[in-house]
């Protein structure tokens, strides 16, 4: 058994991750801002915590089996 299938779950982790990030600052930015300006900022706040979150968690090393 190989190794790869647990990165490849990582991989796919952070990508969901960043896909969120980015989703959650394009509508802050474009659609939340027109509602309410403190949501958007709470949403962006949020969206700039993901990223470092992420690579942290995929950059952790392997349990040992």
């Amino acid at each position: 058994m190989a190794v790869f299938p647990t990165r490849t779950r990582e991989r796919r982790r952070y990508l969901i991750a960043m896909a969120v990030c980015l989703l959650l600052f394009v509508l802050a930015g474009t659609v939340v801002r027109l509602f309410s300006v403190p949501a958007a900022l709470g949403m962006m706040i949020l969206a700039m915590v993901i990223p470092p979150a992420a690579v942290i968690s995929v950059s952790r090393p392997p349990p040992h089996r």
